[in-house]
Parts: C-alpha cells; structure tokens; sequence
C-alpha cells in the first residue's frame, strides 16, 4: 500500500502519502498505522523520519497516537485535511513567489481603481512617498520604508478598505524579502524610477500603460530575488 520514498524532506512526503491515502479512505477512521519499524521498511526510510511524520500527523489532528493502541487513523471533517494539504509547508522561495503571484493579481487590477478614484489628497501621499524615496537613495538608505510607502498609499487610492488591507497584509509578509532586494546595488534607484514611472501613468490616466509598468516592476523584483535565492 505505502510507497518507497525517495527525497530530501522524507518527512513531508511521509505525510502527504497517508494524508493521500485518507483522501481515497484507503485509511479510515479507527484503522490502525503499522509500527514505525514497520512503516519505516514499507517507506524505505530512517525510523526518525517516520517519527516526524507521526508527529505532523498528529498535531494536524489526523492521527491519534497511544502507547497501548499505537497509530489510529482519528475521526475528522474533510475540510480540516483539505486545508493541511493545501497550506502545507513551504520554502522560503516558493513562498516568496505565492506572494508575488498575489501582488502582481491585487495590485494590478487595483489600478484600475486608482485611476478613476484618485484624488488630490491621495496623489499627494504618493508623491510624498515618492519624494522620501528619492533622498533615501541620495543618502544611501535602504529605501525599505518608503518603497512600502509608495505601494500602501498607491492602493489608498483606490478607495477600498479591504484592497488596502491585503496590500499591507502581503507587504508585512514581505519586508525581510524586500530589505534584501533592495539591497542590491544601484537597485533602489531604478526601483525609484519604476515607480515614477507607474505613477506617470497614473496621472495621465493610462490605465493600460500603469498596469504594464507595474507588472514590469514586480517582474523585476523576483528576477532579483531569484538570483538572492539562488533559483
């Protein structure tokens, strides 16, 4: 029934078997997991491993482990092994690029918003981020702050709460990323020169063209932190 395991996280792939297994009610609730020995010879890995498994298992609240019993399969709602599978773990670099793949969806569809929406009062926090921007880069700052500045007070300008809450819920996500990017020599410049350039756009109420050049500016960031990531 179990397959051979053959990987770098032997542990992961552990987990998603049986939880795969589960799925296809190959294993239901009350049904026993053999000993870890046993597991281990029928994964063909180290008993540590199965042990993380087991471990995971148990604290996703899939399995049930007793001293006198061993593994049992636990009685739970698909909805809760749906979400394990589903937000299992990442790296650091595959995270990196979910969220990305989630700025590039909100942040440049909102544009369409700020284009119709914008107002004095909001064209002016972003020029104001534009401007802490540019003497961060003739002071040699790291430009971290007021390029989450720019992108936050660009998505004010939407007028839609909730947009703003996601674009700042993905930024927190993002800062250690970010101070590393930008770190990158003469980077904080052209990034400086991206955003003026999507604001340009902006102004001129070239939806097209600031949607372009936003995309274009974040395509830039994760060929930068490709590179970093060593991808």
């Amino acid at each position: 029934m179990f397959k051979n395991i053959r990987t770098s996280r032997v542990s992961d792939k552990i987990v998603a078997q049986i939880k795969q297994l589960v799925l296809e009610e190959k294993l239901n609730a009350g049904d026993k997991l053999p000993p870890e020995p046993e597991l281990a010879e029928q994964f063909s890995v180290s008993r540590t491993s199965v042990r993380e498994a087991l471990s995971i298992l148990e604290s996703q609240g899939i399995v049930e482990r007793k001293k006198s019993e061993g593994t049992i399969i636990k009685r739970f709602s698909m909805l809760k092994l749906f979400e394990s599978i589903v937000m299992g773990p990442k790296s650091d670099f595959d995270m990196f690029l979910d969220l990305m793949e989630a700025r590039k969806l909100v942040e440049v569809s909102l544009l369409r918003f700020v284009v119709d929406r914008c107002d004095p009062e909001g064209a002016h926090r972003v020029e104001m981020a534009l401007h802490m921007m540019e003497k961060e880069v003739c002071h040699g700052y790291t430009g971290v702050d007021s390029d989450i500045l720019f992108h936050l007070n660009l998505a004010a300008c939407a007028n839609n709460q909730v947009l703003i809450s996601i674009v700042k819920s993905i930024s927190d996500m993002l800062t250690e990323t970010r101070s590393k990017t930008l770190q990158v020599p003469g980077r904080l410049k052209i990034c400086l020169e991206e955003h003026r350039l999507i604001w340009e756009a902006v102004q001129n109420k070239d939806l097209q063209l600031a949607q372009e050049r936003m995309l274009a500016h974040l395509n830039c960031v994760i060929k930068i932190a490709s590179s970093i990531y060593g991808q």
